[in-house]
């Protein structure tokens, strides 16, 4: 990573770069490997995302820390979805051309059916539950980049769970 900082040249948008690396870099890489369960490819989508944010520092000078922090570990996790989609197909094609056994085909198909079901919620409970669950955020924290209460998020977050065990229970899975 301080081989990227180091290849750029305006030296405003490196320190502000500098500053996002030292600050949110490992919530940055829990966010990735969170989608991932890869350590070298949540790096990767990890660096990705410091890319796409390059074009960004500008807004990123003008956010709050706990702006900040969603913004850059938002960054990561769609870096990180990008790279899984990307490993999907290369699945998809390896279980085309016969090199998977049943047992990763069952897996994918599983994780395929939660992200769908996942993605029938409201905008607000996935996000909610993202906030929650992979970048680890607690209900106050949510509640501050809402401007909600520590209870609200609690109750949206509570709600957003059952109705997605509700969804889990009718898919049998």
């Amino acid at each position: 990573m301080l081989l990227f900082l180091a290849a750029i040249e305006n030296e405003e948008v490196r320190s502000v770069m500098e500053i996002i690396c030292e600050e949110y870099l490992e919530d940055m890489i829990r966010a990735a490997n969170s989608i991932l369960h890869n350590e070298q490819d949540a790096l990767d989508a990890v660096q990705n995302a410091f890319l796409r944010m390059l074009n960004h520092a500008d807004v990123l000078r003008g956010l709050t820390d706990p702006q900040t922090k969603w913004y850059v570990v938002t960054a990561a996790f769609n870096a990180a979805k990008d790279v899984y989609r990307i490993r999907k197909k290369q699945n998809e094609i390896l279980i085309s051309d016969g090199m998977a056994d049943a047992d990763q085909f069952e897996n994918y198909e599983t994780k395929d059916q939660v992200e769908r079901m996942i993605l029938k919620l409201s905008a607000k409970d996935r996000e909610f539950l993202i906030l929650r669950h992979v970048y680890g955020l607690k209900y106050a924290e949510i509640g501050k980049m809402q401007d909600l209460s520590e209870e609200a998020v609690r109750k949206t977050v509570k709600r957003a769970e059952a109705k997605l065990e509700e969804m889990c229970k009718e898919e049998q899975l």
